[in-house]
């Protein structure tokens, strides 16, 4: 299944309005940007928060390497090898499924 967005149309706000502009300018002075970050309608300014969360994104490595220790021993001992490692697995799949 391919998903794309060719199916999108660019929308823009009409920056000729005398209102929306000062509302604009209104919201740049008051969060400390200039006015030109904000001069592409198409421009996305993230919030704090979504920072914060790629910030600790960053940090979190890719492989953990202690999760990956505890699921080599299971799979050595044989833990997802019985019926109810099976069982599980079917019904973590219906699941997702629904």
């Amino acid at each position: 299944m391919r998903i794309d967005n060719t199916y999108l149309k660019n929308l823009e706000v009409p920056s000729n309005s005398t209102a929306s502009g000062a509302a604009r300018s209104a919201e740049t002075r008051s969060s400390g940007e200039t006015a030109n970050s904000l001069q592409s309608p198409s421009q996305h300014v993230p919030s704090p928060e979504l920072l914060r969360y790629l910030g600790q994104l960053q940090e979190t490595p890719e492989v953990r390497s202690e999760e990956l220790a505890r699921v080599a021993a299971r799979l050595q001992q044989g833990h997802y090898t019985t019926g109810e490692a099976a069982q599980q697995t079917a019904e973590a799949i219906l699941k997702a499924a629904e």
